[in-house]
């Protein structure tokens, strides 16, 4: 049995998808982050490993999720 989690690519949907649970939440500071990963520029590949973090984060929380890391 392996321990390594699976990996899932992150798409511009699943930025958009958080963005808008950030924004549902009151979290400006992540619709910020999605709005900068979704722009393009020099800052979006920070932004997307950050929202990529934050989705591996959420579901890792959620006991009926099996464990994927999603990759920017």
């Amino acid at each position: 049995m392996s321990n390594a989690a699976t990996t899932q690519t992150l798409t511009d949907d699943m930025i958009h998808e958080l963005r808008e649970e950030a924004g549902a939440a009151g979290d400006d500071a992540l619709g910020h982050i999605c709005d900068v990963a979704l722009g393009g520029g020099d800052s979006a590949e920070t932004a997307r490993w950050q929202c990529a973090a934050a989705i591996t984060s959420a579901r890792a929380m959620g006991d009926d999720t099996p464990m994927v890391q999603v990759v920017a």
